[in-house]
């Protein structure tokens, strides 16, 4: 396995280890649909479908995560989302709907990042994470 592929495998598993902290059911990872794939599937505390997008960077240096989320991908990720609903309509609460969320990890992380991180440890490392809820082009 690559570095690049590591690293967002061990950032997948820190943002579900933190969802679940948050109190989130994870449902699925890494589920393949027609236009893409979704890097995990939950439930919030209120019982909200959420589809999250995770980007990790192991050595940041003039990016910050969230930044490797472009509108492309974002627009790609956002028909992969809807697809999965329509196939999977029992996950969707028809009062509460579904939202796509952004998790953005930095890995041991060397410096302060955004203000809003939280610092979490999954196993051996330390982690900086950003979740942007309800996330959309703006």
């Amino acid at each position: 396995m690559t570095d690049h592929l590591q690293t967002g495998s061990l950032g997948e598993d820190a943002a579900c280890a933190y969802l679940v902290s948050q109190k989130f059911s994870i449902l699925e990872r890494n589920a393949r649909e027609k236009f893409g794939e979704i890097d995990i599937i939950a439930k919030d505390p209120d019982g909200i479908l959420v589809f999250v997008e995770v980007k990790t960077l192991s050595s940041p240096e003039f990016l910050f995560p969230e930044d490797n989320l472009t509108r492309a991908k974002f627009k790609k990720l956002s028909r992969t989302c809807l697809a999965y609903a329509n196939a999977h309509p029992e996950l969707v609460d028809s009062q509460l709907g579904w939202r796509i969320d952004l998790v953005a990890i930095v890995v041991n992380p060397p410096y302060s990042t955004t203000p809003d991180a939280h610092l979490f440890q999954y196993g051996k490392n330390n982690f900086a994470i950003s979740h942007y809820k309800n996330i959309s082009l703006a």
